[in-house]
């Protein structure tokens, strides 16, 4: 049996939940340039960033990873 690790990249701080400290989270990561503030994987922090995950993070509701 494999062993597998699914990454929910909506779940910054990795408790396995998508809630309010996660955007928060996201965005200290993203307003200071921290590499969790790419979430669409372009290279870098930019606009796109915030709204994809904001997109991302209000479409999934509070489910969990």
């Amino acid at each position: 049996m494999l062993n597998c690790i699914t990454v929910c990249t909506l779940d910054v701080n990795k408790d396995r939940r998508i809630d309010v400290q996660d955007l928060f989270e996201f965005l200290n990561a993203w307003f200071t340039g921290l590499p969790a503030g790419d979430f669409n994987r372009s290279g870098g922090n930019d606009v796109s960033d915030l709204f994809d995950y904001l997109n991302a993070w209000f479409t999934a509701g509070r489910s969990s990873c």
